[in-house]
């Protein structure tokens, strides 16, 4: 453990120092939405003077949101416990049986069938209407692709979907490199012969430390990988797909605010496109296994919370960044760090089944199927010397996916009024988007009902109807949360309750 501690501590160090230093470029000069701070600023700003409270929690927009959804998402958990008692309601649509002739039969399942999450209209509301537009209507354009080509008996496999993924994200990385090129040219000229006059006197950071600090980290992540024997080649392929996971990742929550989401890349759609031969079963251990400080990560990274720290800390007023309020998220940190390792280890190591669910043990995905289908396959396929084999062609897809991403990122920047921007494509082959895609749609259609008819100023008097939202529906999670864990502990039977995407 303490010999990956090495590796790991060297790699939450480079994510930090990343998110120091992209942090001027997408808040300032792009001036990215950050939806989600923007979110934590209403929650922390100040009250005026002689309130005991801040302006979101006296508005009663804030208190409708909150009790609207906290209410009805009880209604339906009261339903699955006393459906005698309690009417059925359902948040969402169940229309497989509308859509069972073809061609509406080939749609996507969560097309056909979908929930309706509070938490992603809320946030969809801070988002900016043609990046919101891009998220739904990118997937629906694309699941109607599917739909012609299923009708002409053919479909595009999951693993050309991944392929075409990491072609989006690389050109979506390339992307923000050429946007932000004067930027990164003035980083490193200051990290290396130090800050210009034009710097210091507009009083602009140099990022020289958070450079050097990602250099050295990434120095010893490289030597890490080769004292175990790990080539360059795949050192480089190793320690690129983690920060290209999260580069990507934290830039998709800065624009969007996606609660959830995750890279879906590895190494292994490269490596495996060669022969066994060139590499090592050491290095096919090293790649796979890294790969839950990568892709598997992303979804809660580290560098996505720290860019929002940032960014709240620049934004709040100097009465939220008191002493207080930095002790109580540090001590937040840290009681929610001790009791989530101590819980999940004490339930591994007491519980060998799942209560009341279907799967054989205790977290059957990472126990067995991660493991299985990240390591145990690849190691197997290597030491026979082939790997398996693919149902298309890898490179034409992750040139698809690089091509189209391209031409959306020249569209966007050349049209102001072009409604496809990059970053809808870049999430629309995951299954996140397919969770979410028709709250987000009712999200930017909300918006653009409350611009249209109200204006500017019913937008800003509604913000805090939109996250009330939000805490209604984490605080009725949270509530079934701990009834199933009451009667859980007093031996008494207990259905699942789900209110938000697992």
């Amino acid at each position: 453990i303490a010999i990956w501690g090495i590796f790991i501590g060297a790699c939450w160090t480079l994510l930090v120092a990343m998110a120091a230093l992209v942090r001027e470029q997408w808040a300032v000069n792009e001036r990215l939405a950050f939806p989600l701070a923007q979110v934590q600023l209403s929650l922390i700003e100040p009250p005026e003077r002689g309130r005991a409270l801040n302006a979101l929690f006296r508005g009663r927009g804030f208190w409708i949101g909150l009790g609207a959804v906290f209410f009805l998402h009880n209604l339906s958990a009261l339903h699955v416990y006393f459906p005698r008692n309690f009417p059925e309601f359902s948040l969402g649509y169940r229309l497989a049986g509308v859509f069972s002739e073809e061609p509406w039969t080939y749609l996507h399942w969560n097309i056909k069938n979908a929930n309706i999450y509070f938490t992603f209209i809320g946030v969809t509301y801070f988002i900016q209407s043609r990046i919101a537009f891009s998220l739904w209507a990118t997937f629906l354009i694309l699941q109607l692709f599917n739909v012609q080509l299923r009708m002409m008996q053919t479909e595009v496999p999951a693993a050309a979907w991944d392929d075409q993924h990491l072609g989006a994200a690389l050109a979506f990385v390339g992307g923000m490199l050429w946007i932000g090129r004067h930027e990164w040219l003035r980083i490193g000229r200051a990290a290396i012969v130090g800050p210009s006059e034009g710097d210091r006197r507009d009083g602009r950071s140099s990022c020289r430390g958070a450079f050097w600090t990602a250099v050295a980290a990434m120095g010893v992540m490289f030597g890490w990988l080769g004292f175990f024997g790990v080539g360059w080649a795949m050192s480089g392929l190793i320690v690129g797909f983690i920060l290209l996971g999260h580069v990507v990742v934290s830039r998709i929550v800065a624009e969007t605010g996606l609660p959830f989401f995750r890279f879906m890349g590895a190494p292994q759609q490269v490596f495996t496109d060669v022969s066994p031969g060139h590499f090592s079963g050491t290095e096919v251990y090293f790649a796979q296994t890294t790969q839950t400080l990568g892709a598997f990560a992303s979804r809660e990274s580290v560098m996505t919370f720290t860019l929002h720290g940032l960014e709240v800390g620049r934004r709040s007023s100097p009465a939220a960044r008191g002493r207080g309020m930095m002790g109580a998220i540090g001590l937040a940190l840290v009681l929610s760090f001790v009791f989530a390792t101590g819980s999940s280890l004490w339930c591994y190591y007491h519980y060998s089944n799942p209560l009341m669910a279907e799967e054989p043990y205790l977290n059957s995905q990472g126990l067995e199927i991660k493991p299985r289908d990240a390591l145990v396959d690849p190691l197997i396929r290597h030491a026979n010397g082939a790997w398996a084999p693919k149902q298309h062609s890898p490179g034409w897809h992750i040139l698809i996916g690089a091509g189209v991403t391209g031409l959306l990122q020249a569209a966007a920047l050349r049209w102001g009024a072009w409604p496809f921007l990059p970053v809808g494509y870049v999430a629309s082959a995951t299954w996140y988007i397919q969770m979410a895609w028709f709250s987000i749609f009712l999200g930017w259609l909300a918006k653009m009902v409350i611009l249209r008819f109200g204006g500017s100023r019913m937008f800003q008097s509604a913000r805090g109807l939109f996250i009330g939202m939000i805490f209604g529906e984490a605080l009725a999670a949270a509530l079934w949360l701990v009834v199933n864990l009451w009667l859980a502990w007093n031996g008494e039977v207990f259905k699942p309750i789900s209110v938000l995407p697992l």
